[in-house]
């Protein structure tokens, strides 16, 4: 590619920047993509009978025998609208609630993670939909000392609740916390994981006979992978099970439902004859037999996406240490389930930490996953569905930028800075941001290192699901690497700024463009922009000579989170999207494509969930049969993409 078409590229994407910065003074919510929908709302708590915040604890192992169970506390909740939500008064609450802490390390930070039960004035459980989410009396309030982006828990459950193999990721809703008055900043109002309508819906489990032989003993069950220290008083040995083949280590299954005071030794005994029989099967010798393997006793569509899912976000807590869960309901196979615990993700840990770098797959070493990676047939399917979400990944940084956007316009992120983000972004960074060139000092900042990591990780993910070197070409030709800004108020006030790029491990070198004009080629993913322009790479992988796409760029003033409608990557065949017009944008019937009639194009039309729904090459699409929502068109050359957020209203 020569200098001029290089300059023609770098004006394209500083054109959209320039329609984005205009646009931004009078942003358009998409409230499918928003974690809060209806606003922000306010939840003031009470504490009753003398009590006050420091009397509220949490369970604990006190020692090696000594395992603490605490007392919920009595108090009032009120959750209201604020200033700018909406919620409906059957979505919102005023009664009594029991209260009590919750979480292992997040405990011990200033700002507490809880639990909560709604009951009546004489003490029954007093079940609601609280901002919108299913009915129950139980929830949970999460808290994001952790996580200085805000994002990292909400993203993820949000991600999982888009994925058709996860039959349950936790509704979320952004609240503003008030315990006797005193204001608690920011948290997260979730689903917590149990069994429930709304929730981990499997058979219900007694202790009649029918139960304790099958059908009725088959399901339902829910299991959750838990270190001995971490176990509850509750959860001793009666009531665990050590996890099949993994007998010299620390970590158990127990139960969630039944619930161990309620689990009969016959279903006890039925499970644990099934994890062993499914441990047996996996590593033996026939496990990738299709009739008799692993395929016999799990959802392997599960499987996948739960894989997915946290290989895209490299938990320090998923490879089966911690907040693991799994179904199994009635004459029905093994499920995983219910993704959790995700603020030490997406490169949120120190560097050091394998979970910091954007490389190397991660789920493949977790017990089950490991032996499962070694059968191509479900390698496969891991990619093939990888590729089928890929429309939904790169909805991410978008998503990211709405609701950073309404946090922001509300003045959530001034009061909760004013509380806690001195500590936050300050002293707490000291003792754990150890990152090399990492200085951040607002939430803004921390959006925009959570995005370009995930951006970065999918990249690199698609790159290295391919089987082979051609193969891995193609794949680099089609989607753009990421520059990740360690730095950015420095970006932002046009100062030295470092940068960073996924890790070469010796097999790549970076070529840097400044202004559309190739400025030199490095071996270090590491590189500071030192003075005004624009900047972009292209990796070159050095052992094969494939060259990715061009990526998005930076520099001083281009520093947003999402560029719209900026295809996912750009190179010598480049489709100039202000030559293409899509229309009508609602939709009814059909949609026209205009511009592509010389061009050899594949159109498909994505639900939200990334499942294809039309495909086609005419440039004309029938969508009169799809229901009415919010749709991802895509289009495809045999080297690049564009996607397009379009809106189909049936008839």
């Amino acid at each position: 590619m020569d200098i001029l078409e290089h300059k023609r590229i770098i004006c394209f994407f500083v054109g959209i920047w320039m329609l984005w910065s205009l646009s931004a003074q009078y942003p358009v919510m998409d409230q499918s993509y928003l974690f809060s929908p209806k606003g922000i709302a306010k939840l003031h708590i009470t504490m009753l009978n003398g009590k006050n915040i420091n009397d509220i604890e949490h369970d604990a192992r006190r020692g090696d025998d000594v395992y603490f169970k605490a007392v919920k506390l009595e108090a009032f909740a009120e959750l209201t609208n604020s200033d700018s939500s909406t919620y409906s008064s059957q979505e919102l609450y005023s009664g009594k609630i029991l209260i009590k802490g919750r979480g292992n390390t997040t405990w011990y930070r200033p700002r507490k993670p809880y639990s909560i039960d709604l009951i009546t004035s004489n003490g029954s459980d007093n079940p609601a939909p609280l901002l919108g989410m299913g009915i129950d009396n139980e929830w949970a309030l999460l808290t994001f000392w952790e996580d200085r982006s805000l994002m990292r828990i909400p993203l993820a459950l949000w991600l999982g609740r888009q994925m058709k193999g996860i039959d349950f990721s936790a509704q979320t809703r952004y609240v503003e916390l008030w315990i006797d008055g005193d204001y608690r900043g920011l948290y997260i109002l979730c689903d917590k994981v149990q069994r429930g309508n709304s929730r981990i819906n499997v058979q219900s489990l007694g202790s009649t006979a029918a139960d304790q032989v099958e059908p009725r003993i088959t399901g339902g069950y829910i299991l959750e992978v838990v270190p001995w220290d971490k176990m509850k008083v509750e959860e001793g040995n009666a009531t665990k099970i050590n996890i099949p083949g993994m007998e010299d280590n620390y970590h158990w299954y127990v139960f969630k439902y039944p619930k161990p005071k309620n689990i009969t030794p016959a279903q006890q005994n039925y499970i644990f004859q099934y994890l062993t029989d499914f441990n047996a099967t996996l590593y033996g010798t026939q496990y990738a037999d299709p009739v008799n393997g692993y395929q016999k006793y799990i959802d392997v569509n599960s499987f996948i996406d739960w894989a997915i899912i946290h290989d895209l976000s490299k938990g320090v807590d998923n490879l089966f240490h911690a907040s693991v869960f799994l179904q199994k309901d009635r004459n029905q196979k093994l499920r995983m389930t219910a993704p959790w615990d995700f603020d030490l993700s997406f490169g949120n840990v120190e560097e050091g930490n394998s979970c910091y770098y954007e490389h190397d797959f991660w789920i493949k070493k977790a017990h089950y996953f490991n032996r499962l990676w070694d059968d191509k047939n479900f390698r496969d399917q891991v990619k093939s569905r990888f590729d089928e979400l890929m429309p939904l990944f790169d909805l991410v940084p978008l998503v990211l930028q709405e609701n950073y956007d309404q946090l922001e316009r509300h003045g959530v992120l001034a009061r909760d800075y004013n509380r806690f983000g001195k500590d936050i972004l300050g002293t707490y960074k000291n003792d754990k941001q150890r990152n090399t060139y990492v200085n951040i000092e607002t939430y803004k900042g921390h959006v925009r290192y959570l995005k370009d990591w995930f951006e970065s990780r999918k990249a690199w993910l698609y790159y290295n699901f391919a089987d082979n070197a051609k193969e891995r070409c193609e794949r680099m030709a089609q989607v753009a690497p990421t520059i990740r800004v360690m730095e950015p108020e420095k970006l932002d006030n046009n100062d030295l700024a470092w940068t960073r790029l996924m890790p070469a491990n010796g097999n790549y070198s970076y070529h840097w463009f400044v202004d559309g004009e190739h400025k030199a080629i490095y071996e270090d993913e590491d590189y500071q922009i030192k003075s005004e322009g624009v900047y972009s790479v292209r990796i070159v992988d050095r052992e094969t000579g494939c060259e990715s796409a061009l990526s998005r760029p930076v520099g001083w003033g281009v520093n947003d989170l999402y560029y719209p409608g900026m295809p996912t990557g750009i190179n010598e065949i480049e489709i100039e999207t202000e030559n293409i017009i899509i229309y009508p944008n609602p939709a009814r019937n059909f949609i026209y494509v205009k511009g592509i009639e010389d061009k050899d194009v594949m159109i498909g039309v994505y639900d939200i969930k990334g499942v294809l729904m039309k495909k086609t090459k005419d440039n004309v699409v029938d969508v009169s049969n799809l229901m009415s929502g919010v749709y991802l068109l895509k289009l495809t050359t045999k080297t690049n993409t564009i996607i397009k957020k379009i809106i189909i209203v049936s008839e």
